[in-house]
């Protein structure tokens, strides 16, 4: 069998499993892998490679760090002299022009971690969350220039549970994407895949995440409501709420399972040796709080320091 050549284009540690599943395929040659360029990291600033470009070095595998894809000469050099069937993107962080969609034979094929149309945009996985979805999934679509807009050639539903967050279900939809790709592979290589376009009048978008998205107000939002965005913010850009003027992160947060446990909107009672907070509809518990220009601390610790400034421990919370 003719093997197609291939140009993978990623850059986080989610897109490892495709591009693994890519490398072993016996349907590709994979002929490069291009990311992002290396970026300072940590306390100490230091340049730090993208997890796709650490595995394109461990495995030989020819690679392009480009900040803007399109204007690279060495690409554009190197896809002339190679003339790759496909490029698989995922999770790349870049738009490709029109004239780099042109480039590969077969076409340019994006894996999106949405059931397209819905939640087309950089954070399908966090809305997902946000909005307490009970199944998402992964999408292959053609690249168009268009964002998330092209025909689709393949849908695969996985259910999201009560208990999944950002991490978990990040991990779910990285391993899903890479077991779609040998029955995409086989289709795409015997010339079977079907496309179907997109139902505009079904598109939802899922823009990137800002900072202050992660704002609770208990006075306006329901207990589920808030646990939803827990869920999805979890890593980033992690929830908070005003008290007094200070900044609160919400390190740890579940919904109370307190029997009969009720308490008006915004109000917070400690009395029970728990940091239970009323809202809307529901109570909240707050396992473990950080306080603005504080190490994240237990409620343990956090009543202590309330109680040795002569503080109540049930109070209304003041932005």
């Amino acid at each position: 069998m003719t093997k197609i050549s291939c140009v993978y284009m990623g850059t986080p540690q989610f897109s490892i499993p495709t591009l693994e599943a890519l490398r072993l395929s016996e349907f590709v040659d994979l002929v490069a892998v291009v990311t992002m360029p290396d970026r300072p990291a940590g306390r100490g600033k230091q340049l730090q490679s993208p997890a796709v470009a650490e595995y394109a070095k461990l495995h030989n595998i020819k690679l392009f760090q480009e900040a803007n894809i399109n204007k690279s000469q060495e690409f554009l050099s190197f896809c002339e002299q190679s003339r790759p069937d496909v490029f698989i993107v995922l999770s790349f962080a870049q738009f490709l022009s029109q004239k780099t969609l042109d480039i590969p034979r077969l076409g340019c094929f994006n894996i999106h971690t949405s059931l397209l149309p819905k939640y087309r945009g950089a954070a399908p996985i966090h809305y997902a969350l946000k909005n307490g979805d009970l199944e998402t999934g992964v999408s292959i679509q053609k690249m168009v220039k268009k964002m998330d807009a092209g025909d689709l050639c393949l849908s695969l539903p996985v259910e999201i549970s009560k208990n999944d967050d950002i991490v978990s279900l990040s991990n779910k939809l990285s391993l899903l994407s890479a077991e779609c790709m040998p029955s995409f592979l086989e289709q795409l290589v015997t010339s079977k895949l079907k496309f179907t376009a997109q139902d505009e009048n079904q598109v939802s978008i899922a823009p990137e995440i800002g900072k202050e998205e992660g704002f609770v107000d208990f006075q306006k939002q329901s207990a589920l409501q808030i646990i939803n965005l827990y869920r999805a913010f979890k890593l980033w850009p992690s929830l908070f709420y005003y008290h007094q003027g200070l900044r609160y992160k919400i390190a740890e947060m579940a919904l109370s399972v307190c029997s009969g446990s009720t308490l008006p909107p915004g109000i917070v009672d400690l009395n029970s040796g728990r940091m239970l907070i009323g809202t809307v509809e529901g109570v909240v518990e707050i396992l473990q709080i950080q306080p603005e220009g504080k190490k994240a601390i237990s409620i343990k610790d956090y009543m202590n320091g309330l109680k040795s400034k002569g503080l109540n421990l049930k109070f209304a919370i003041e932005g």
